[in-house]
């Protein structure tokens, strides 16, 4: 092989290097956008859901810093007596909850794990796969 012959394969193979380097550049980029817009749906309304698990992102405060009791998209509502149980891939999944009193109430009381424990308006409670909760003395917001 002539030495024009050399130079031509060393620049083929080094252009065949570089296309395959951009291909997967551009395919890393999409794949990336993907997972991005996938954890801004995940992040929705100050929650953030991963492997059926939620996790609180925050809460919205007033100008007093007391956290804003409105119904939001995702919260669930536990009305006096009405019992539910988390479970992964459920309709109320475990995880990490605000617990704020829908009428006001600044202390109620909840049944977690088979004991009535006494809460107060914004404090967090974590719920287990399995988990059962019941709203015993008020309307709760789980959010």
């Amino acid at each position: 092989m002539d030495e024009k012959g050399l130079i031509f394969t060393i620049l083929m193979v080094a252009s065949i290097i570089i296309i395959g380097l951009l291909v997967g550049m551009i395919f890393m980029s999409v794949s990336y956008r993907g997972k991005i817009k996938e954890m801004d749906e995940k992040r929705k309304n100050g929650v953030i859901e991963e492997a059926g698990e939620r996790f609180s992102n925050g809460e919205k405060l007033d100008e007093n810093g007391e956290t804003v009791v409105s119904y939001n998209k995702g919260d669930t509502v536990l009305s006096v007596n009405k019992t539910l149980q988390a479970k992964k891939g459920g309709e109320f999944k475990p995880g990490q909850y605000t617990l704020l009193s829908s009428d006001g109430a600044i202390e109620f009381k909840i049944r977690v794990g088979g004991f009535v424990r006494q809460f107060n308006h914004g404090d967090t409670i974590v719920i287990g796969d399995g988990d059962e909760i019941t709203a015993v003395s008020n309307n709760i917001i789980l959010r």
